[in-house]
């Protein structure tokens, strides 16, 4: 939760200060073209993240490489709280986007390898309500507190994980791989109390010696088989769909939607506080029922909910720009984006992981990660980046029905494509 919460810092850092940022007694001002590439150069560090976190995890395990993660992330805070320029926050962001994609590289093999299949969604779900966390932090820190001290608790925050995580033991794996039987046995007894320690070690070792043979061309020999190609496939378009979904350009210019929504019944700043804790409660709600609906039904029940809520958006910027009193439909905005991250982050945050560490074998897994998160990356820095441009040539509604007319491919890609790995 921790390593997520550093991970959900970062990502909606954007979202209130950007908007202090961009304002004429900023100490700091930003046009709108350097506030862009401050929110989408985030993505480009995701994905040389989320290739050092695939290489760590073959050398040095998944747990070792999820502690690695929070070092970038901790030098990002010290290059943006001592920023001076926006040369400065580029160079910040892009660390904090190392540590991002070195963290959801990492994450998920450390689920699978330490968590139970009775409850490895809920254990995935768990980790990613870390990231919803995290944007509440940031966003009530924003209206209390400037760059420079915000950015020292951060760093506070990731040496906290440091120590803590310094002191877990590595997963039985990554053990049974490089250690002795005994420290295997002992992480097997850690993780998971209440097992025969003899018969869970004898699984491992024989999974962890049957692994051991593979060579790289054995590895990537795996992909002739069809139903790898597929998992493969399937996983890469889930961590495609999660970007283009909106979820995390929206987290970035959350602040500014509310803005352009010209919603003033509630402070933007005090609405994205409240939307952000929205998205814990739709990662709770996930952590109870992607192992009772199931990964499908799930994520067809979520897609449908973010369909409607982004229609209606498109709808109140229509009316706005057609002259339609503001004041009489500030609901709208606030009830539709409540719905879209209630659905969201229920649906599109958890089921690619979940999918991912539950349809591939181990040896895989690592290079299903990195590709995932690089695909999912590249496509979050697109719609991130695009997202002003967008604006300024379509406008808000433009943008909302190209979002919905993507989310609408996931429903019958889910039913016909994604198997159910319940």
């Amino acid at each position: 939760v921790l390593a997520m919460m550093q991970s959900g810092c970062a990502g909606a850092w954007s979202s209130p200060y950007l908007m202090i940022l961009t304002t004429e007694n900023s100490t700091l001002p930003l046009s709108p073209e350097e506030a862009s590439w401050v929110a989408s150069l985030l993505h480009i560090g995701r994905i040389i993240g989320a290739i050092i976190g695939g290489i760590s995890v073959q050398f040095f395990g998944s747990q070792m490489g999820l502690l690695m993660s929070a070092v970038p992330g901790a030098v990002s805070w010290v290059f943006i709280g001592q920023a001076t320029s926006a040369t400065w926050l580029y160079i910040g962001r892009v660390f904090a986007g190392v540590s991002t994609g070195m963290t959801f590289s990492t994450f998920p093999l450390y689920f699978g390898e330490i968590g139970d299949p009775s409850i490895r969604g809920g254990l995935v779900s768990m980790g990613l309500l870390g990231g919803s966390m995290g944007t509440v932090i940031v966003s009530a820190i924003a209206i209390y507190v400037d760059i420079p001290t915000s950015s020292w608790l951060f760093l506070i925050m990731s040496l906290v994980f440091i120590v803590c995580f310094a002191f877990l033991p590595a997963s039985p794996h990554h053990l049974a791989r490089v250690s002795t039987p005994e420290k295997t046995k002992a992480s097997i007894r850690w993780y998971d109390r209440g097992c025969d320690v003899e018969t869970s070690y004898a699984g491992v070792k024989k999974f962890v010696d049957t692994s051991k043979s593979f060579t790289l061309r054995d590895t990537l020999g795996e992909f002739k088989r069809p139903e790898m190609r597929k998992a493969f496939f399937i996983v890469l378009m889930l961590f495609m769909y999660q970007h283009t979904s909106g979820i995390t350009t929206f987290i970035l210019y959350m602040e500014k939607i509310f803005t352009d929504a010209r919603v003033t019944i509630i402070a933007p700043s005090t609405l994205v506080i409240i939307e952000s804790g929205v998205a814990i409660l739709g990662m709770f709600s996930t952590i109870y029922l992607i192992d009772r609906l199931g990964r499908k039904s799930l994520l067809i029940l979520c897609s449908t909910g973010v369909i409607i809520s982004l229609m209606v958006l498109a709808t109140h910027f229509i009316l706005l720009n057609n002259g339609f009193d503001a004041d009489k439909l500030q609901a709208i905005p606030i009830v539709s984006f409540t719905l879209y991250m209630l659905s969201a982050s229920g649906g599109f945050r958890t089921v690619p992981s979940t999918i991912l560490s539950e349809t591939l074998p181990s040896s895989l897994k690592g290079i299903a990660a990195c590709a995932g998160n690089v695909v999912g990356s590249g496509f979050a820095f697109l719609c991130s980046k695009t997202f002003q441009i967008l604006l300024d040539t379509i406008g808000e509604q433009g943008i909302y029905w190209i979002y919905t007319a993507i989310v609408v491919t996931v429903i019958p890609f889910v039913i016909f494509c994604m198997p159910e790995t319940k």
